[in-house]
């Protein structure tokens, strides 16, 4: 591929990128992220949670075009993600210990409750990225990997009372990781470029 059809081929990946992620932000995550974070971070968790989203958009478009990106690029991304996890899982202020492990009253209240049922898609897309690094590792190795990370992030949540421990949340986790753990090991996909 000639250097001016990449360079037009990047310009228009990024655009679609930050438009659509923009358009992910403004309806469905501007007052859900934030809210659930509360009013004291608010303006912060706004502006991550917009940059994220055009960011995670803007691989997205790389990954069907095939574009690669810069590793440095990429570890900056990485690392970025990593903290927006950390401010999404254990930014809440709860001070409750739950725990719930009636999956079908979970799965119930999604047929019925919109913000529910918003809560469970994003919570299938926010581990999704973590798929990437295990794309090339065994499967049984990876479920193992997987269960530890979804029960973690549960058991740190009650722990820190920063949350609380939901069965449905784990189940959520691992589909997301699953599809996406699926999706890598099928087309082997590698945005960052080699040398």
């Amino acid at each position: 591929m000639n250097k001016t059809v990449y360079v037009i081929k990047l310009i228009i990946s990024i655009v679609i990128g930050v438009v659509g992620g923009y358009l992910l932000y403004n309806f469905a995550l501007m007052d859900k992220v934030p809210t659930m974070l509360g009013d004291t971070i608010y303006m912060l968790s706004s502006i991550l949670t917009m940059i994220l989203s055009m960011v995670a958009c803007t691989f997205i478009v790389y990954l069907i075009t095939g574009l690669k990106v810069n590793p440095i690029v990429f570890k900056v991304v990485v690392a970025l993600y990593f903290l927006f996890l950390l401010f999404v899982l254990y930014g809440r202020n709860s001070s409750i210990r739950e725990m719930n492990f009636n999956l079908i009253a979970s799965l119930q209240e999604l047929t019925t409750d919109s913000e529910s049922l918003l809560q469970f898609i994003l919570n299938i897309i926010v581990l999704m990225p973590i798929a990437y690094f295990f794309k090339n590792k065994g499967v049984i190795f990876t479920e193992l990997i997987f269960l530890a990370i979804s029960f973690g992030i549960e058991i740190m949540q009650y722990v820190t009372a920063r949350g609380f421990f939901d069965i449905i949340d784990i189940v959520c986790y691992m589909i997301g990781m699953n599809l996406a753990y699926l999706f890598f090991r099928l087309t082997k996909v590698d945005i960052v470029k080699r040398k």
